[in-house]
Order: structure tokens, then sequence, then C-alpha cells
């Protein structure tokens, strides 16, 4: 009797050779189906690669199209204060409108930044490292559209132009004239002269768009956010409900992530030189309760106020108070706080000596028995 093993080699025997050759005129014409697959893919990419420099920055134009009912709605409202006394703020047409405009904000951000991004990619093979030298995108933006293509080795005949940029300091001026004589690049084209020119312009619109909604939010902070607005004043307390979509947002946020809300990170080489070991500058820090703080101290006071900024922000969110009650008692607290750490130690205010610490009576003594 013949194994199973045997049985399956007879019959491997027997259609093995009309297998293989019909698997063979199965795939006679495989490789030129993949050599057209091939191509497909390739006219694919060539024509993705054409189309990617406006594809870049059609959501930022739909976002513009999109911007233009609701500021020209902030524009009809700006002067108007349609709260009725004991309605509901989220029932308000108002808050409804500054709801909308503080997500908007939040998406002209990212936008901005994928704007820029383009016309760094873009400007770069004109105009190298430009980008290293001018960080602000806005700043950037403006200076490309002053140097426009023309030859860098002109710079100089457009640098009172580029001085009378809002934001372009003197040093940034000088710089750039010096990188400019250095620089390699090619002239563009005017196709993509055009191209960049109208990014920078749509970069620069929203831009002025979210200065609106910011003045517009702001002119709102002491009617909807009252107590956020007596701790930290109205114009920090614009920045970070527009940053962070609205005062509802804000009050779901850690109090540890506050200080960072707006800022730019700073390099680890000069972390602690310019702002005392602090790796963010955000909206915070720039208010007038952290910049009347000694330097030194400033990052403890962020950590003091940023509790605060929380609490007040919970009490705007879940009441429809117009007082601005808690938020005095919070400013009045963190100040009360802040006059703390500049206080002078018990000991030294009587006039009297501190006592000697172990630790530092040794080292001394250890300095003078080696000199």
């Amino acid at each position: 009797m013949a194994t199973l093993e045997q049985e399956l080699l007879a019959d491997f025997a027997d259609s093995g050779d009309e297998d293989v050759q019909d698997l063979e005129n199965d795939f006679a014409e495989g490789p030129g189906d993949d050599d057209e697959m091939v191509d497909e893919e390739a006219q694919y990419r060539e024509k993705d690669k054409d189309s990617k420099g406006p594809a870049d920055i059609r959501s930022a134009q739909q976002l513009k199209a999109s911007l233009d009912p609701v500021l020209k709605r902030i524009e009809e409202t700006k002067d108007q204060m349609d709260i009725v006394e004991g309605e509901s703020f989220e029932e308000s047409p108002e808050y409804q409108l500054l709801t909308e405009a503080n997500e908007f904000s939040t998406q002209i951000d990212g936008e901005t930044a994928t704007v820029h991004k383009f016309i760094r990619d873009h400007y770069s093979a004109f105009f190298p490292h430009l980008e290293d030298l001018i960080k602000n995108p806005i700043v950037y933006a403006r200076a490309c559209l002053v140097i426009g293509g023309g030859p860098l080795q002109d710079i100089k005949d457009i640098s009172p132009k580029l001085r009378q940029i809002e934001g372009m300091e003197p040093a940034q001026v000088m710089i750039v004239e010096i990188e400019a004589t250095r620089v390699e690049g090619r002239l563009l084209s005017e196709a993509e002269l055009d191209l960049v020119s109208g990014a920078c312009h749509l970069l620069l619109e929203l831009n002025a768009a979210k200065s609106k909604i910011l003045a517009f939010v702001e002119s709102r902070t002491e009617l909807f956010a009252p107590n956020l607005t007596a701790l930290i004043g109205s114009l920090t307390a614009a920045h970070l409900i527009s940053y962070s979509g609205g005062i509802a947002n804000l009050a779901k946020t850690p109090a540890c992530n506050i200080a960072p809300l707006g800022s730019t990170k700073v390099s680890g080489a000069t972390v602690g030189l310019s702002n005392m070991g602090l790796r963010h500058e955000g909206y915070l820090y720039h208010s007038d309760i952290i910049q009347n703080q000694r330097p030194d101290l400033r990052k403890q006071a962020l950590r003091i106020v940023s509790a605060k900024v929380i609490l007040a922000a919970r009490v705007d969110a879940h009441s429809n108070s117009h007082t601005a009650d808690i938020g005095m008692d919070l400013r009045k607290e963190c100040e009360r706080r802040l006059d703390k750490l500049v206080e002078m130690p018990a000991n030294q205010k009587a006039g009297g000596r501190a006592l000697p610490v172990p630790g530092k009576f040794i080292y001394t003594s250890l300095l003078l028995h080696f000199n």
C-alpha cells in the first residue's frame, strides 16, 4: 500500500509539467504590465510634483475665503454690546461670534506656519539662509516682497526700505546686507516670483485678519472673562483665549502648559542668559504682572500666576456673573506671594547676624588652610 507521501509525488509527476506551463503562459506578459504600472506611478508623481506648489497653500486660501464673512460680522458688531442682563453667555450672539472667531484664530496660526514654509522653500533658491536671519514669518514675508527678485548685489539700494519694515531691527538689516553679497542663488522665473509674491500677500492678509480677531476678543474679554482680565489684563487674556480657542478650552488647560502658550522656544545655548533659565517666553511672560518682577524671579512668578489663571478661567467659563471680584482677589493673592519673594529674611530685617551654614564654614576653613 502506497503511503501519502508517495501518492502526492505521483500526482505532481503527472500534472507538474502542465501546471508549470500554465504558470508560464499566465505570467508571460507580466513584466510588460509591471512596466506600465511603473510608468503610471512615475507620471502621477511628476503630476503631483508639478501641482505641489499651489496645493501647499490651497487650504490657507480657503481659510481666507471663510474668514471674510466672520470679519464682516466683527466689523458690524465691534461697537455694539448685545448682551442683555440675565442672559446666558452661551445664548448670546456676541459669545457665539467670539467662539467662532477664536476657532478661526487657532486655524490661522497653523496656516501661517504652512504658508511661511512654502515661501521659504521657494525663495531660498534665490536668497539662501534668509529664513535663518529673519525668524518672524510676517517680517520675513515683508522682506521678501521688498527684496523681490532683483540682483542681490544691489541690496544696499533697497536697505532704506528694509529698515522701514515693522519689526526689522537695524542689526538684522546689516546682517542681510552682508549675507546678500556672499550667497550664490539662482534668479527666479517670473512665474516663481508671482507664486512667492502671492504667498507673501496671503500671509500678510491672514496676519491682518488675526489682528482684527484679536482686537475684537480684547474688546470683549472684560465682558466674557472679567476675572481673567482683572488678573492678567485684557491684552494677555485675549491672547490666551484666542490661542486656546475659547475660554472653555483655556479652563481645561493644565497650569503647567500656560507659560509656553504663544512662545518661541529658546535654544539651549542661550537658556539662563537672557531669560534666567526660561525656555519659553509666551503671552503670560509679557504681561505686566510678570514683567514688574525681577528677572531672576520671573520663573517663580510664572508658576504662581499660571495656577491662578486657570482658576480665573474656570470661574469665567462656568459663571454668568459680570463681576470681577474673584479675579481681583486672585491678583491680590499673586501680588502678596510675589512680594514675599523679594522680602529680606527675618534675621536680616532685625539687623542680626545670620547663623553660618555648616557646609559654607567648612569650605571657607579649607580655603584658608590651603592658602
